[in-house]
């Protein structure tokens, strides 16, 4: 294995690793059951915001890890490089967009 292959597969192990708690996270996001009355939504959101907090910043913090790995990728495979400088504006600006309210 070349000492290049080997750089890039210790990036890509902690990314995999970032995604995969990502996906978990995201499934553990809680949501309201949508009952009619108002109050009883509130009340639910109110028991459920623990639970949101540590879930978005998780996620927020996966998200740090995540770009760190894909700049720290970006920078083995070469910044002079026109597709690897695509990543590295596309990857953060699709993160973004992401995160932008419905």
């Amino acid at each position: 294995m070349t000492h290049e292959r080997g750089a890039i597969l210790r990036t890509a192990g902690p990314v995999a690793g970032a995604v995969l708690l990502a996906i978990i996270a995201l499934a553990l996001h809680p949501h309201i059951s949508g009952r009619p009355a108002p109050q009883s939504e509130l009340r639910e959101i109110g028991t459920l915001s623990v639970r949101d907090w540590l879930v978005h910043g998780t996620l927020l913090l996966l998200l740090g890890a995540l770009l760190t790995g894909f700049a720290s990728y970006a920078l083995r495979r070469g910044l002079t490089r026109q597709p690897v400088v695509a990543g590295v504006v596309s990857s953060p600006s699709g993160s973004a967009a992401c995160s932008l309210p419905d």
